[in-house]
């Protein structure tokens, strides 16, 4: 809405300041003198960010900890559980891994901001989503860890405004961390039925070192809509080209898309994407998946694989004269090994990676079928031998 037009919203906060929907109550503590800006939240616990009465919109989330040192390790930021429950809902339409909700970076530091979140300076989080509820809206965190943390700092902005009449959808979250065989697509969202939009996603990619230094990124990520059956009514061309950059992968921070780390020397990639002005409805389901899809040239790959254990090759490109081979074509198989390919000749491949995806989507309504958050220890536990 424009600036300058009222409305008759009326603006709340919850905090350890404000820990009640009512009006006037805030900051009692030391007279009003800044008598509770943090608290602990010690191992196994679990604090409520907001309890709210509806109808009304959470807009801002603010989270911080002592030093940016404290939340920085991954296994915390894996281990602290965020959770939102809309309208009375059993279950939560929002379960994700703290830093990974806000678009993680296997727990770097980073400082960034775009349409949706920022860190500033990496010193803490922000997420700027519209989160509506029409009954009650509450969010909660909960550490999972051994570890007690001793400051803990958050704001959650929301204003109490009448929804009636509007078709809203409840804002849902779906992470998950998976390494699926070569030859099997990972799914960003798995099927959910219902009437939405999905709203975007951020990929944590940690790439097997048996594949030494080649490039992981070509897989094509695809959105499965309502009927859609075999092929995708959606896709980008690769995974580098999701970010909408190209020719791999360089650090931004873009106000739609962006890289937020590429550890070339480690193999660890972020990346995002908010489909804001180009944005993907549904009106029955949705299904979200990228392939595990990686590219060299052909005489580095023969270093890394012999003729036994080489992977399977779906695409074999011409550097010279941009001419390609296809290896799913009819009468066609292509091997690294293949004489009759130039040595410097781009060849796709399938692979197996490390993949953290975190899928933000609206929904027609508060509950949404999707797998329970998996376990602690298997959000955090190595899924290969680096």
């Amino acid at each position: 809405m424009p600036l300058y037009e009222l409305s008759n919203a009326v603006r709340r906060c919850q905090n350890f300041e404000y820990r009640t929907d009512r009006p006037g109550d805030g900051a009692r503590e030391n007279r009003g003198f800044k008598g509770h800006a943090y608290d602990r939240l010690p191992a196994g616990e679990r604090v409520t960010l907001l309890d709210a009465a509806g109808p009304g919109v959470v807009d801002h989330i603010w989270i911080t900890f002592k030093n940016r040192e404290e939340i920085a390790p991954a296994h915390l930021q894996r281990a602290l559980r965020l959770e939102a429950y809309w309208d009375g809902a059993k279950t939560p339409a929002v379960a994700c891994p703290l830093g990974d909700f806000f678009g993680g970076a296997f727990g770097e530091a980073v400082s960034f901001e775009n349409e949706l979140f920022s860190s500033p300076g990496g010193k803490c989080f922000n997420c700027f989503i519209p989160m509506p509820f029409l009954k009650r809206g509450r969010i909660e965190l909960v550490n999972e860890s051994e570890e007690d943390i001793n400051q803990f700092f958050y704001t959650v902005n929301y204003r109490k405004q009448a929804l009636e009449g509007e078709k809203i959808g409840y804002f849902h979250t779906y992470w998950s961390r998976t390494m699926p065989p070569v030859g099997q697509d990972v799914m960003i969202l798995p099927q959910v039925e219902g009437t939405g939009r999905f709203l975007g996603c951020a990929m944590q990619v940690a790439t097997h070192p048996r594949y030494g230094g080649a490039w992981w990124g070509e897989g094509e990520v695809k959105a499965f809509i309502d009927g859609d059956g075999e092929f995708p009514s959606w896709l980008c061309t690769g995974t580098e080209d999701y970010p909408a950059t190209a020719w791999l992968l360089n650090p931004f921070a873009h106000r739609y898309t962006g890289c937020l780390l590429c550890d070339e020397a480690g193999g660890r990639f972020q990346i995002y994407r908010l489909h804001v002005p180009d944005p993907i409805y549904f009106s029955q389901r949705i299904r979200v998946q990228v392939q595990q899809i990686g590219g060299w040239q052909r005489e580095k790959l023969k270093e890394l694989f012999t003729p036994q254990n080489q992977p399977q090759v779906v695409t074999a490109i011409n550097m010279q004269d941009g001419s390609w081979r296809n290896a799913f074509e009819p009468e066609q198989t292509l091997s690294l090994f293949d004489e009759d390919i130039p040595g410097d000749s781009w060849m796709n491949f399938l692979r197996q990676d490390d993949w953290a995806c975190t899928a933000w989507f609206y929904l027609d309504r508060p509950e949404n079928g999707l797998p329970a958050l998996q376990a602690y220890p298997e959000r955090n536990q190595s899924l290969f031998e680096k």
